[in-house]
């Protein structure tokens, strides 16, 4: 606990992703499909799992993490997390077995306006806690579009924000994947941005090879992130499952390798 100027006490800011995502934030992360927001969600899940470094940013300690897949289904979300979760050093991998639980519904089934659909990710989010043995620090949703009927109408949206609301209140983070279309813009619910507090957006980039995918990401909206933080990050990745690579700079630094 700090204390302000005024002598009251302040509870400290802590951290999923340091300086980016602080515990009980909302994050949207808004891509064009096919752009790579499935990937990067899943290595990031890896490494905070892991207690791992994100593009040289701060893991404070491991956490546990629970995806929500509403789009690939379990044998291919399974598969992606696996390619993403080997770039890491074989000695954290029991670490991200252990904290990191993945998860496929029914998106047809599926709405998240709906208490009974709510209920569901409850369940899984119980599940994810009794495998990691702590309370589950990250959801991440993959997608919006998937997981919310209409998403285009205000009343949709505030209907899965009030119960964001209520994740928020327990300490849990929500990482939301959202669709833009092909003129950069998302489909509807521009209420997303409004009440996320970190918003990125992953914007294609040349790749040089058809068998990997090039992307930066660029920070919309954030909390306390200074110029610094606020700078692009350009990624290359090749998701080639027997052989993967990541790689990631800022404008005017060098080039580094993930793991």
């Amino acid at each position: 606990m700090k204390t302000n100027i005024y002598g009251r006490d302040v509870k400290e800011t802590k951290y999923v992703l340091h300086p980016v995502i602080a515990e009980a934030l909302l994050s949207v992360l808004a891509a064009e499909p096919g752009t790579g927001s499935t990937y990067l969600s899943l290595y990031l899940a890896a490494a905070l799992g892991a207690g791992w470094p994100v593009f040289s940013r701060c893991v404070p300690e491991p956490r546990a993490v629970l995806c929500i897949d509403g789009k690939l289904g379990a044998a291919r979300y399974v598969r992606r997390f696996e390619t993403m979760a080997s770039l890491l050093p074989a000695d954290v991998h029991s670490l991200i077995q252990r904290n990191v639980c993945l998860s496929s519904v029914n998106a047809e089934a599926l709405d998240l306006r709906t208490e009974e659909s709510q209920q569901v990710i409850e369940e899984r989010l119980q599940d994810a806690s009794r495998q990691a043995g702590k309370p589950v620090d990250l959801l991440v949703l993959d997608n919006l579009n998937c997981l919310v009927s209409s998403p285009e109408a205000p009343a949709s949206w505030r209907a899965v924000n009030s119960w964001f609301g209520e994740l928020q209140e327990r300490g849990i983070a929500v990482l939301l994947l959202h669709r833009l279309n092909k003129s950069g813009q998302r489909h509807g619910a521009q209420l997303v941005p409004n009440l996320a507090d970190n918003v990125f957006h992953l914007e294609r980039e040349e790749a040089g090879d058809n068998r990997s995918i090039a992307f930066r990401i660029v920070n919309i909206k954030g909390r306390d992130l200074s110029p610094a933080d606020r700078k692009p990050i350009h990624v290359l990745l090749c998701p080639d499952a027997q052989n993967p690579s990541l790689s990631y700079w800022t404008d005017g630094d060098s080039t580094e390798e993930a793991g």
